[in-house]
């Protein structure tokens, strides 16, 4: 036991070496050393008293003394065995240039960081400042499928589940992991990962395995470019993978240029021109002819967009109008004519399409026709030619009630054109003079 002994003097004095003893005597007398407890008696006499102080040690250096390690159960000769709570006095030098978790990070560091240097995913990775443990490469502190010491590698962040290349992944991942979405597009990463998908890929997943709410980022973004946002087509309930699956009047951001290059509809007007023209890229009828700018798929070849009878195919190898549908040529009719069409009178004879199909009659010549099969109203144009040559228009032979297909059945008053060359050779009252002469 060491004694000191104090010469009375002033009692204020004495009290001031008191406080520096007990001071110092909490400093560690050494580190990593197995020296044993010691306890060291000091008097002064502020009166008669004795003080008996215990200064702390810390044999192994981690910040903890040996009393508290005991109470702990912890190693006192086991820098890197430790409750980091209970540190209770300052660690060794040495120990902060150790790193005790193998994270690359000194526990110095750590501890001035506020991170755990027990925890071999608690750090700062741009704190590393020595090289990691083997053990902490092989660990996947994100649990993102990939090692800690292959991301290192790969410079992607070992802390962020979402940092990371897919084809590296050499780990099983983790279950927290496989519950999140790392690229919000509503597919679990664990779910991708059994599709085949990119986790990582915000357009690339199956829709109908969606199993959670798509992120806001990605509800903005457009996947299939076709100028309708993914959260406006989830709303819409169309494919925000499929181009040409979409609400025309929903189109509320700009297309990509792949899709204006596409033909939707398969019209032969590229989507972007039938944007330009107010055309529906999505309707394969609605373009304007003199835009085709590509190849009409073969859907639309055998589709009859005017309903004439004859295919659109068949109309661009006749140079018809496959949006016209008095514009065709007859003997090419190679599929039935729509119930619209039938109606129509298209020679404006006054017979309707279907009659003259029917009929045997020409439905684009308006001087081909049955007169009792009339079944509609005939054309201004119609009432003023003159069918059979007569000199009466149609119109007024029907006012007449005269046969404007019969040459000789006609009210001659009435004559108000000029009768055709065939109709003047001919003698209509078999008198031996010519319709002409007479």
């Amino acid at each position: 036991m060491e004694n000191i002994t104090f010469v009375r003097t002033l009692k204020r004095a004495v009290r001031s070496i008191l406080f520096i003893t007990l001071y110092c005597s909490a400093v560690p007398v050494s580190a990593y050393s197995n020296a044993s407890f010691e306890t060291k008696e000091y008097m002064s006499w502020t009166g008669a008293s004795l003080v008996s102080v215990t200064p702390l040690k810390d044999v192994d250096g981690d910040g903890v003394s040996c009393d508290q390690e005991a109470k702990d159960g912890t190693d006192p000769n086991d820098p890197c065995d430790f409750i980091l709570a209970h540190q209770d006095c300052t660690p060794s030098d040495k120990w902060k240039k150790d790193d005790c978790d193998g994270d690359g990070v000194t526990n110095g560091k750590e501890k001035a960081d506020g991170t755990d240097p027990l925890d071999p995913c608690d750090f700062k990775l741009a704190h590393q400042n020595c090289t990691p443990s083997d053990k902490w490469k092989q660990e996947d502190c994100d649990g993102d499928g990939v090692s800690n010491g292959q991301e290192k590698e790969d410079g992607t962040d070992p802390l962020d589940p979402c940092d990371f290349i897919l084809a590296h992944q050499n780990c099983t991942p983790s279950d927290k992991w496989k519950k999140e979405d790392c690229d919000g597009d509503g597919v679990s990463n664990g779910q991708e990962n059994e599709d085949g998908t990119d986790p990582l890929e915000p357009c690339d997943f199956i829709l109908a395995h969606q199993d959670c709410s798509p992120s806001d980022k990605w509800k903005k973004e457009d996947c299939d470019g076709d100028g309708v946002s993914t959260g406006q087509e989830k709303e819409d309930g169309t494919d925000p993978l499929d181009p040409c699956d979409f609400i025309l009047a929903h189109q509320n951001c700009s297309p990509s240029d792949k899709w204006k290059k596409d033909d939707c509809d398969g019209d032969g007007v590229s989507n972007g021109q039938e944007k330009e023209d107010g055309t529906d890229p999505l309707d394969p009828c609605d373009f304007i002819l003199a835009q085709q700018n590509c190849s009409p798929s073969d859907k639309w070849k055998k589709d009859d967009c005017d309903g004439d009878g004859v295919s659109n195919g068949q109309e661009k190898e006749d140079g018809t109008d496959p949006l016209d549908p008095c514009d065709f040529v007859l003997e090419h009719q190679d599929c039935s004519p729509s119930d619209k069409w039938k109606k129509d009178d298209c020679d404006g004879d006054g017979v309707s399409n279907g009659q003259e199909k029917e009929d045997g009659t020409d439905p684009l010549d308006p001087c081909d026709f049955v007169l009792e099969h009339q079944d509609c109203e005939p054309s201004d144009k119609w009432k003023k030619e003159d069918c059979d040559g007569d000199g009466v228009s149609n119109g007024q032979e029907k006012e007449d009630g005269t046969d404007p297909l019969d040459p000789c059945d006609f009210v001659l008053e009435h004559q108000d054109c000029e009768p055709s060359d065939k109709w003047k050779k001919e003698d209509c009252d078999g008198d031996g003079v010519s319709n002409g002469q007479e």
